[in-house]
């Protein structure tokens, strides 16, 4: 089952003061409601799902200042962690968003944080708004009929692992709208793979650097798009 364990967490109360694991982290951003997903302030040794990395903060300030990339789009997150850049697609007009990982704690985390801060259900089969597992390389055919081609994907700091970089560019290029749909993908954290080895694993899988991305004056955001 793509969509994982179901998720019990009715008992839970999201802004109530708690001595365990978790805590509300807020952002705000201009025109818009805030943000509040439960997570982790910095740890990350057990899980780097549980917090915000650097790399989301940045693909959410451009896309706040460029709307129109998801705006009455299809949408898809590959390792949406807390799901911060999802559900900020969500609030600028996706027609629909997909927000993916495939730990299946940080997928019990992220439909928690889907469900309480954007009060829709995401395992309502008529939601706009949705949280699958995806393993990146796998049963990518059960995926597109389920979800279909995207006209957006967006991840950020997911290519921490060298190896990982393949897997994700396959995923994205099976699942990519072949004509017009784009990647978008953020790679700040230090500890990433060199961007020179991100875009040669790019090529390999089928997919280009967008000409002409440096105009948006954004050279922190990479554009892909298939070859």
């Amino acid at each position: 089952n793509i969509h994982g364990d179901d998720v019990d967490d009715q008992y839970f109360d999201l802004f109530a003061p708690s001595n365990d694991k978790y805590q509300t982290l807020e952002w705000n951003f201009p025109n818009l409601k805030k943000v509040a997903l439960r997570g982790n302030a910095e740890d990350y040794t057990n899980s780097t799902g549980m917090t915000v990395w650097a790399g989301a903060e940045v693909l959410c300030d451009y896309l706040v200042t460029h709307p129109g990339k998801v705006k009455d789009k299809i949408v898809l997150e590959l390792g949406a962690g807390l799901g911060l850049c999802g559900v900020l697609a969500h609030q600028l007009g996706a027609s629909t968003v997909c927000l993916t990982d495939g730990d299946t704690e940080v997928l019990e985390n992220l439909r928690y944080n889907v469900k309480y801060s954007t009060l829709v259900d995401p395992s309502s089969t008529t939601s706009s708004i949705s949280c699958p597992q995806l393993i990146w390389g796998k049963n990518l055919d059960t995926f597109a009929r389920s979800y279909g081609k995207q006209d957006i994907i967006i991840a950020t700091d997911c290519g921490y692992i060298t190896k990982c970089l393949v897997p994700m560019f396959k995923t994205v290029h099976k699942l990519l709208d072949p004509e017009n749909g784009l990647f978008l993908f953020v790679n700040m954290c230090s500890s990433q793979s060199p961007i020179k080895k991100v875009l040669e694993k790019a090529q390999q899988c089928g997919l280009e650097l967008c000409p002409n991305t440096n105009n948006e004056k954004n050279d922190q955001v990479h554009i892909f798009r298939h070859k």
